[in-house]
């Protein structure tokens, strides 16, 4: 692990001691890497929603089936496939109209936006 100094108002520091001893976090270094750790996942989070979003506005959904998938996972395990670029392009093209388990691009997102 890497140490990083920083430097911050004493008012800061106030509340991420106070912060600490609140939630119980050993140390002021855990309570920042928590707190960076959050953002991380907001992101991530954000970045999930936003490709979800880019499906919905790409068009109506249709059942994918197993051998469309099978065919896929085999691809991508051999080799054979499209480099990734062309693969997110291949899908995004293949998406159109299709569906996961039944649900759509859209119930998918709102389902998980309930998280």
């Amino acid at each position: 692990m890497t140490t990083l100094q920083i430097s911050v108002p004493d008012e800061l520091r106030a509340f991420i001691e106070a912060q600490v001893s609140r939630d119980g976090y050993a140390s002021a270094d855990e309570f920042l890497l928590a707190l960076i750790r959050d953002e991380q996942r907001r992101r991530a989070k954000r970045a999930l929603e936003a490709k979800f979003q880019e499906a919905v506005e790409s068009g109506p959904a249709e059942p994918m089936t197993a051998e469309t998938w099978a065919t896929l996972r085999r691809e991508a395990v051999d080799g054979t496939g499209p480099d990734a670029r062309a693969a997110v392009e291949a899908m995004k093209e293949f998406r159109k109209g299709r569906s996961l388990g039944g649900l759509s691009t859209r119930e998918m997102i709102e389902e998980g936006r309930r998280f």
